[in-house]
C-alpha cells in the first residue's frame, strides 16, 4: 500500500487557486455570484481590513494572503476568550478591558464568521462548477494520477477542501462517498439503502485532514454529506431539495491558529498517522508544507522520518526551496524537481 500526501498544487492543476491567491479568488466570487446580505457583510469585513488598525491587520490586507488575514483575526479572538474568562473569574482588569474593547472584539468575531461562511460557499460553488461537462477537461492531470499512480488499497492524505479527486475516482467507479472518506457517513436526508448497496466498496480512501466541501457536522457530532454535494457528485437517488436540520460545515481554515474541534476530523488524523506509518512508500505531491501547517509537519516527522532515511518518501515539487524544506524534516527523502503534470506523465 502506498500513501499520497496531497496539497493545493494538485488542485491547482484543475484551476483551483493556491493559498496565496485564495483571498483574491474568493473576493471575485463574492462580487460576481453573491447577491444576498452576505455580500454586504463581506464588504464590511473588507472595510475593516482596509482601515488597518494595527500592523498585523494592515500587513495581512496588503499581502491579500488569507492565512495572514485569518491569523490576525484569530489572535484577536484568542484575546477575546481570555478577557471573557477573566470576567467570569471576576477580574477587574478584564472587565475594564471589555468596556474599552468589547465592541471591537464583537465586530471582529462577526467578521470572522462571515469569512467562514464565504469560504464554504466558495468551495460549494466550485464543486457545482466541477459537475459541468465543460469543466471536465481541467482534470486531465488528476485523471492521469488516479489512473496510472493509484492502486487498489492506496490512501490519499489531503489538506485540500475540494472534491476533484473524489469526482475523478467516482467516474471510474473506484470510489463512493459512503465509505471513501475513511469513516461511515450519512446523507442529510433519508436515503434508500438499496441504492447504496449497489455501490462497490471504495478502492481508495481519501482522508481530508482539514475537512471537506459537503461535510456537515450535526448535533450528534457525526458528519453527514450535504444534499447539494451528493447531487453535484452525481448521486441522484436522494432528494437534493430536502431541508436538513441544524448543521455546520467542517472546514479547518488556513490560519496559523487551527482548531481541531470535530471528533471526526481527529479520527481522520489518527487514521492518517496509521496509514503513513505503515505505507510501503509515501509520495508528497503539490504540497509545500506552509508555515501554518505545523501540525502537518509533526505528523510527517513522527510517521515518515525513518521511512525517508530508507528512500521510502518521494517529494514531487517544482520549487527547490520546498524540496529543501522537506529534506530538512525528512532527511534522505527522494526529491523530484518536477511539475505534477510532468510527474503524472512519467513512471512512478
Amino acid at each position: 500500500m502506498n500513501a499520497f500526501v496531497i496539497g493545493a498544487g494538485m488542485s491547482a492543476t484543475a484551476k483551483y487557486p493556491l493559498t496565496r491567491n485564495l483571498f483574491r479568488e474568493v473576493d471575485e466570487f463574492v462580487n460576481t455570484w453573491v447577491t444576498d446580505d452576505l455580500k454586504r457583510r463581506w464588504a464590511a469585513f473588507k472595510g475593516w481590513l482596509e482601515k488597518g488598525s494595527n500592523f498585523p491587520v494592515a500587513q495581512a490586507w496588503r499581502e491579500k494572503n488569507i492565512e495572514y488575514i485569518l491569523t490576525a483575526m484569530d489572535l484577536y479572538l484568542v484575546l477575546k476568550e481570555a478577557i471573557e474568562k477573566g470576567m467570569l473569574e471576576g477580574s477587574p482588569l478584564a472587565a475594564e478591558t471589555w468596556n474599552r474593547k468589547g465592541n471591537m472584539l464583537e465586530d471582529i468575531s462577526e467578521h470572522r464568521s462571515v469569512v467562514s461562511k464565504v469560504l464554504n460557499k466558495y468551495f460549494e460553488f466550485r464543486h457545482w462548477q466541477d459537475a459541468k461537462p465543460d469543466f471536465s477537461s481541467r482534470r486531465e492531470t488528476i485523471r492521469r494520477f488516479c489512473r496510472d499512480k493509484l492502486k487498489r488499497g492506496d490512501v490519499i492524505v489531503t489538506f485540500n477542501y475540494d472534491s476533484t479527486l473524489e469526482r475523478t475516482l467516482r467516474e471510474d467507479k473506484r470510489w463512493q462517498p459512503w465509505d471513501g472518506f475513511g469513516f461511515d457517513v450519512q446523507p442529510e436526508s433519508p436515503f434508500d439503502d438499496k441504492e447504496r448497496q449497489k455501490d462497490k466498496p471504495s478502492e481508495v480512501r481519501i482522508l481530508h485532514l482539514h475537512g471537506s466541501v459537503g461535510w456537515k457536522v450535526v448535533s450528534s457530532g457525526s458528519v453527514s454529506l450535504s444534499n447539494p454535494f451528493l447531487s453535484w457528485l452525481g448521486e441522484d437517488s436522494h432528494d437534493a431539495n430536502w431541508t436538513p436540520g441544524p448543521s455546520e460545515p467542517v472546514l479547518i481554515e488556513p490560519s496559523f491558529l487551527k482548531r481541531f474541534e470535530s471528533d471526526v476530523v481527529l479520527e481522520v488524523w489518527h487514521m492518517a498517522a496509521r496509514e503513513l506509518h505503515t505505507a510501503d512508500e509515501v509520495y508528497v505531491l503539490g504540497y509545500s508544507l506552509p508555515d501554518a501547517d505545523s501540525a502537518a509537519a509533526v505528523l510527517l516527522i513522527t510517521t515518515c522520518r525513518e521511512k525517508a532515511t530508507k528512500g521510502g518518501v518521494v517529494v514531487v515539487n517544482r520549487s527547490n526551496s520546498v524540496l529543501l524544506r522537506f529534506e530538512k524534516i525528512l532527511p534522505g527523502c527522494k526529491r523530484l524537481q518536477k511539475t505534477l503534470e510532468e510527474w503524472t506523465e512519467g513512471d512512478v
